[in-house]
């Protein structure tokens, strides 16, 4: 990627990833969290979430790690965000990837 340090892009982007901590910090048990009315800037929408198995300490069980979002006007205009592994270590390596899609716009989609 050769292009210039776009501010105002980076500080858009930072807003996804703030909404991915947001939504998992309220309720850590959810694989899909419903994002609150300010968590995603407007104008994009949730198009789908992103769920992992993490790798460390043989830990098999899904946890909601971030979120696809789609610009409702730019159809073709979208953000991936994903938040940081969190507990005991940051070693692990997620060891699995789903998508689970509110609509079905990424219906047909399978595990990555």
């Amino acid at each position: 990627m050769n292009r210039p340090l776009n501010t105002q892009e980076a500080v858009l982007y930072g807003r996804f990833i703030v909404a991915a901590y947001t939504m998992f910090a309220r309720n850590r048990a959810l694989l899909e969290p419903e994002p609150e009315a300010d968590d995603l800037p407007d104008p994009y929408e949730l198009v789908a979430w992103i769920n992992m198995s993490d790798f460390a300490f043989s830990d098999e069980v899904p946890k909601f790690y971030g979120i696809l979002a789609r610009h409702s006007v730019q159809k073709h205009n979208f953000v991936l965000a994903i938040r940081d592994y969190y507990g005991p270590t940051k070693s692990s390596i997620p060891k699995s990837l789903y998508f689970a899609c509110p609509n079905r716009f990424c219906a047909s989609w399978g595990s990555a």
